[in-house]
């Protein structure tokens, strides 16, 4: 869907950076509710995963999804979450 009057400009990555994607409506629909309760938070966890989101960087407060949420299916391949 092409941007819009009103649609929010999105940060564009630079160097090593991710991009971060919604696979799904219902994500992007969590992260928005996430952005109302938690606006701070999102921001460092967007930061963490834009940067560097391999486990091995976490800090303590981070822990893996466990069970079926540890691992998501994308394109064939299945990653970790």
């Amino acid at each position: 869907m092409s941007p819009k009057r009103g649609d929010q400009v999105p940060q564009p990555a630079q160097g090593d950076e991710w991009e971060l994607l919604f696979d799904t409506t219902q994500a992007a629909k969590g992260w928005s509710e996430l952005e109302n309760v938690a606006q701070g938070n999102l921001r460092k966890a967007w930061d963490i995963m834009r940067h560097s989101p391999d486990r091995s960087t976490h800090e303590t407060r981070h822990q893996p999804m466990k069970g079926r949420l540890a691992a998501v299916i994308h394109r064939g391949l299945e990653l970790p979450q």
